[in-house]
């Protein structure tokens, strides 16, 4: 198994929390400035055909050619101040895709003697914790929450501590495991890219890798789990499901 570099420290945020790195979202920058591209290309066609065909401009080859520098310059300036839009339909055609959100940064309840947990992806309960139904129509118990979420979509640690484990295991598929203070652990499953390594010390909100679907998984979803000395808690009951908390922001 190869190596993973750690990734530096995530910068701060206006609360001492880091935010998640790597590149979230947008549109990758070769596709950008070719959708661009493109599109000033269309407005100096749409410019030309709109123009009288004769007129105070024409005048043999140097006014055609002070035409199309004229066209070019407008069509340019036009493109780069923001378009006519074409260009996010280019750019989505050419390899773009949509912003992917990050975690919001508020905090479960303040509960005694429990670290208060901010949410590890931005998305929603698909499956909760407790008995559940499997395929073969037996009950089985769900050690964690399932959160709902868009393949490659940003996880974070939701409490700072130290990773134990960043690997494959089992079912699990690709995990990433945190250990915190007074025997706190939390696991983060089925991410389909891992941005930190074992022994890496990590704050709320930063990177930890990107939801996935290895394992025994239905489709992209995060596997969220908290345990205490290994017996496993109900992370709704620690998470901001029922606040603000629950919105995300998408990073610019």
């Amino acid at each position: 198994m190869k190596t993973q570099l750690p990734t530096p420290l995530a910068p701060r945020n206006d609360q001492g929390l880091a935010r998640p790195s790597g590149r979230a979202s947008g549109t990758p920058d070769g596709a950008g400035v070719a959708a661009k591209q493109l599109e000033a290309f269309f407005l100096r066609q749409l410019l030309a055909e709109a123009r009288p065909r004769s007129g105070g401009l024409d005048g043999g080859f140097a006014g055609d050619t002070f035409k199309q520098m004229l066209d070019e310059a407008v069509a340019d300036k036009v493109a780069g101040a923001g378009g006519l839009g074409m260009a996010q339909r280019f750019a989505k055609q050419l390899g773009g895709h949509d912003e992917l959100p990050m975690p919001s940064h508020e905090l479960g309840p303040d509960i005694s003697g429990v670290p208060r947990l901010m949410m590890p992806v931005a998305g929603r309960v698909a499956s909760g914790y407790g008995p559940r139904v499997g395929h073969a129509g037996t009950t089985h118990q769900h050690p964690g929450v399932d959160l709902s979420a868009k393949l490659g979509t940003p996880v974070a640690a939701a409490v700072r501590g130290t990773v134990v484990h960043a690997g494959p295991m089992g079912t699990y598929g690709n995990l990433v495991t945190v250990r915190h203070e007074d025997g706190f652990e939390t696991r983060y499953a089925h991410l389909s890219a891992i941005s930190v390594v074992e022994g890496q010390a990590v704050e709320a909100g930063q990177a930890l890798g990107n939801v996935g679907s290895t394992g025994l998984s239905d489709g992209p979803h995060l596997h969220f789990e908290v345990r205490r000395h290994g017996e496993t808690l109900d992370p709704s009951q620690l998470l901001p499901l029922n606040s603000l908390a629950s919105r995300t922001r998408v990073s610019r």
